[in-house]
């Protein structure tokens, strides 16, 4: 795509305006720029289609859509005071990779929230969240679309969020959902 520009209606001498000369329909047109621009002469914020690279800089707009979503709703009640549990979502795929895309929790009391990868024994804690009275649903959202992946095996990769009963004598309900996509 080359560089042009169109001279506008004439106000003296003609102001000129930023465009891009492209063919379409075999006939060659100007596009008119809508783009973020600096003082440079190539100061220009570009619009792709990909996933950024660490190469890209500049405005990268990324589709929000998912391929194969998934989601794992689960539960456990009658937590005892201060005891923990796993709720693990749905194991991933062999030749599939895993990226979190939230995760929404709810109790019946207060408790904390540990959002994690679980890579065979191998566990990384990404996010914790606290429900407190009278706030006991909660969502969390990763910072990037490649913030928590895994590349599944179909054995044993999958995302957790293990739960704490923080309440001194009252058992809890706890509920999770965790959303992800599979590539």
């Amino acid at each position: 795509m080359a560089d042009s520009y169109i001279q506008l209606i004439p106000d003296g001498t003609g102001k000129r305006l930023d465009t891009d000369e492209i063919t379409v329909n075999s006939f060659l047109v100007h596009r008119e720029r809508h783009r973020v621009a600096g003082l440079g002469d190539g100061d220009l914020a570009e619009v792709i289609n990909e996933d950024p690279l660490g190469t890209h800089y500049g405005l990268v707009v990324v589709p929000k859509t998912l391929i194969s979503p998934q989601f794992s709703a689960l539960n456990s009640a009658a937590v005892a005071a201060g005891a923990e549990v796993n709720l693990d979502a749905s194991t991933i795929p062999a030749a599939t990779v895993g990226k979190l895309a939230g995760v929404l929790v709810a109790s019946s009391v207060p408790c904390r929230w540990e959002i994690k990868t679980r890579d065979g024994a191998v566990l990384a804690t990404i996010g914790v969240l606290f429900t407190t009275e009278p706030t006991l649903t909660i969502s969390w959202s990763p910072p990037d679309k490649l913030f928590a992946t895994l590349a599944g095996n179909g054995i044993d990769e999958n995302f957790r969020v293990t739960v704490v009963n923080q309440h001194p004598f009252n058992s809890a309900d706890v509920y999770a959902t965790i959303f992800w996509d599979e590539e």
